[in-house]
């Protein structure tokens, strides 16, 4: 499977439909962010942005500075805004990440199982196959893009907002993280999120959450330092 990467060249189509409204524009960067539209590093300046997604430049810097908060953007005194490269997060940042999400998604996985509507496990559903097309193709960008809707999409069907807040910054940080690593990781984590979909619609949130438990224990144990004599850790 041959993977492309995307390039940072391309307009947005959504800037020719008007200026987007202050949270649009700042879902719509990040997208473009987590697609690797705007790669690690780029340089983001108001006027750059407000061209390339037809917005004035206030609510742009506003949205840099939400973009700061997700943790998609560093801000480097008077030069300016870039997008963060992942490969600056250290290993202890990368754990406190999934045992953070470790903490709060199996929760929010049993609560989807029995409040999510029709619409939301459509939703969980399109995304999983637009996963799907973006790996037959070998589209990296949009492969992240998916992950990152079914993500957010299975949170969002436990409809509590305290968790679905506390979860937004910390699945644009692992979507920025896996763009560097879609091609391998992606794969073969998908399935395990499909099995996690099919218990959602069965209405099996203790399967759910244990299942996807399990797959952010696995992500966990591959973060772990080697041994001290350089071999790998063993899986826990």
């Amino acid at each position: 499977m041959r993977f492309v990467t995307p390039t940072a060249s391309e307009p947005n189509p959504s800037s020719v439909a008007g200026p987007p409204a202050e949270a649009q524009l700042l879902d719509e960067i990040a997208r473009s962010i987590v697609s690797s539209e705007l790669p690690p590093g780029s340089h983001l300046t108001a006027a750059a942005l407000a061209s390339r997604f037809g917005a004035s430049r206030t609510p742009v810097r506003e949205a840099r500075r939400g973009l700061s908060e997700l943790g998609l953007v560093e801000v480097h005194g008077n030069r300016g805004a870039f997008v963060v490269d992942p490969m600056s997060i250290d290993a202890d940042g990368l754990r406190d990440l999934v045992q953070t999400r470790r903490l709060v998604e199996p929760f929010a996985l049993m609560q989807a199982a029995r409040r999510a509507t029709e619409a939301d496990l459509r939703r969980i559903h399109d995304a999983l196959r637009d996963g799907d097309s973006a790996m037959e193709v070998g589209d990296v960008g949009r492969l992240n893009l998916a992950h990152h809707e079914l993500l957010t999409s299975m949170v969002a069907a436990s409809h509590n907002d305290a968790v679905v807040r506390a979860v937004r910054p910390l699945h644009y940080r692992t979507c920025l993280v896996v763009a560097r690593t879609a091609a391998i990781t992606l794969p073969h984590g998908w399935r395990t999120h499909r099995q996690v979909a099919e218990r959602l619609a069965d209405r099996a949130g203790e399967d759910a959450a244990q299942l996807h438990d399990a797959h952010l224990g696995e992500v966990l144990s591959s973060l772990e330092p080697p041994a001290e004599d350089g071999s790998p850790v063993a899986p826990k």
